[in-house]
């Protein structure tokens, strides 16, 4: 390669580091205090009696006669074609995923742990989903899969070259042999036996050449008992839980009308953060209600909303936090969507998430064991005490609040202002009025 060439090869990159760093000397902002930016406000620039967002009730009330309509038959005998089902669905979220393990430990605890006729799971949570689906007695196995590790556990990574020459930053063969190391032929055999028994596992990948999320019946595929199922299955889970650009997307060969294709899959967080699907619930096309009383459980990894804090200048911190607006608003609008399925069922809908009080490292890839014990210990105790359980998403509870109007201005109060204390009558003409009674 010449000089020239070389140099021009290069430039795409020097243009990078310069946007990343051009910057650095630009002025510092002066931002609004994090607890500040995300109260309830007053909009000073509001005309009196703007009724702003309007009435929030409107909302609330009808989510509350959903939730009053009765079953379509509340005095039909209990059968396996209406009985409700316990769902339990594990959100997204990286090294997180130890809330989760720690809540189902103490959920457990309790003995008051459903048998889950339905689990579903996306990344992280499909990686603990197996487990979860053949009950407590593994509860000790995902702890220490989670608490117990180190990075060199999970991957490994590739000098700078090889970056350049590769689909991702790090290679995730020790998370592949971690998972064909706990997916064994018994655990197939064991999801098998449930799979007869009519409880679903279902987990989440998205593939990269449709775009698509795609949703894959682990339990049939285990029923199968062959290597190539048992092969399948490890690939699914790795798929889901390699996270694009960071692991390699998985290549899962298939066959369409007879010709053989290959696919790439990659973590199903990148479509869908957490998922349930209204035929999971096994309704009639005439009677969506038919399993009323059935319950939705979602865990979500971290926290439902990111921590607030002030973005500096730079392409890196603001591509970042936009990334992480994205992840967090998807993460509410699938949990949304999971309410809905619920109001419009008939079912009654839970939801656990890390307090939003509690700090966290913003990275969910960072894996540091003294994190990811607390992070178990919080869970665990959430998890024996039933607290943080919420019964809507936080958007709706907010919802059925005054929240922040429309702005029509920029100035702006989190506290109601002081009124204005009465005072001499400023010099000038007097008003037309009567006038005062003389002597």
């Amino acid at each position: 390669m010449t000089r020239r060439r070389l140099l021009r090869s290069c430039l795409p990159f020097v243009a990078l580091a310069i946007l990343a760093t051009g910057c650095g000397h630009s002025m510092p902002r002066t931002c609004v205090p994090p607890q500040m930016a995300v109260s309830p406000i007053i909009d000073l620039s509001a005309p009196p009696g703007d009724p702003g967002m309007g009435d929030p009730d409107i909302l609330c009330s009808v989510k509350k006669a959903l939730e009053r309509e009765s079953p379509p038959r509340p005095n039909a005998p209990i059968t396996e074609d209406n009985r409700p089902l316990n769902v339990l669905a594990l959100s997204g979220g990286g090294i997180y995923g130890a809330f989760d393990v720690g809540v189902l430990a103490g959920w457990s605890a309790t003995g008051t742990r459903p048998v889950f006729d339905v689990i579903t799971g996306v990344s992280t949570g499909a990686l603990i989903a197996t487990f979860a689906f053949l009950g407590p007695e593994y509860d000790e196995f995902l702890r220490n899969s989670y608490v117990n590790i180190s990075p060199e556990d999970i991957y490994s990574r590739r000098r700078l070259l090889e970056i350049l020459r590769s689909d991702s930053l790090v290679s995730s063969v020790p998370l592949q042999r971690k998972i064909m190391a706990a997916i064994t032929p018994e655990i197939l055999a064991a999801v098998a036996r449930e799979h007869a028994k009519g409880r679903r596992l279902y987990v989440g990948t998205t593939n990269l050449d449709t775009r698509r999320f795609v949703i894959w019946d682990l339990g049939a595929i285990a029923s199968q008992g062959t290597a190539e199922a048992l092969q399948l299955y490890q690939k699914v889970l790795l798929a889901s839980g390699s996270v694009p650009g960071f692991f390699p997307p998985v290549t899962i060969n298939v066959e369409f009308n007879g010709q053989s294709f290959q696919e790439f899959h990659v973590d199903g967080g990148a479509t869908a953060s957490v998922f349930v699907r209204a035929s999971m619930l096994r309704l009639k096309g005439n009677d969506p209600r038919i399993r009323a009383g059935s319950k939705l459980y979602v865990i979500s990894s971290g926290k439902l909303f990111a921590d607030p804090g002030c973005v500096e200048h730079g392409i890196r911190s603001i591509t970042a936090a936009t990334i992480q607006s994205l992840l967090y608003s998807n993460t509410r609008n699938d949990i949304y969507r999971i309410h809905d399925l619920a109001l419009a069922t008939g079912s009654h809908f839970r939801l656990i998430a890390v307090p939003p009080e509690m700090p966290l490292n913003p990275s969910s890839l960072h894996i540091d064991r003294v994190e990811m014990q607390r992070l178990f210990d919080v869970g665990y105790q959430m998890g024996l005490t039933g607290q943080g359980w919420l019964d809507a998403p936080p958007q709706l509870e907010l919802e059925c609040q005054p929240t922040n109007p429309p702005r029509t201005g920029v100035r702006f109060a989190t506290v109601p202002p002081a009124p204005v204390p009465p005072g001499p009558m400023p010099p000038g003409p007097m008003p037309p009025g009567p006038m005062p009674p003389g002597p």
